[in-house]
């Protein structure tokens, strides 16, 4: 069985994740190893990542006075501590 036989019977049986994390690690590989015409490129229908700084929880905490550490400490004691 040829590596390209090989690669080809592993992908087939990998979950949807693993066969999208499969392809851009080899992408990736395609990129660094310097070959100028991609033979596949990523899929232009999937959606572009948002910035986090998009989501509306970016900041809440922006105007915490103190450790937020203590503070996340002390909410999940009072969570934890109800009957």
């Amino acid at each position: 069985m040829t590596q390209a036989e090989q690669v080809t019977q592993i992908y087939s049986h990998l979950p949807t994740l693993a066969q999208q994390e499969a392809l851009d690690f080899m992408l990736f590989l395609q990129q660094r190893y310097g070959d100028a015409t991609p033979i596949l490129e990523k899929d232009a229908s999937k959606k572009p990542r948002r910035s986090i700084r998009d989501n509306p929880a970016f900041g809440m905490w922006a105007d915490l006075q103190g450790d937020s550490r203590e503070l996340l400490k002390q909410i999940r004691q009072a969570q934890w501590t109800r009957s």
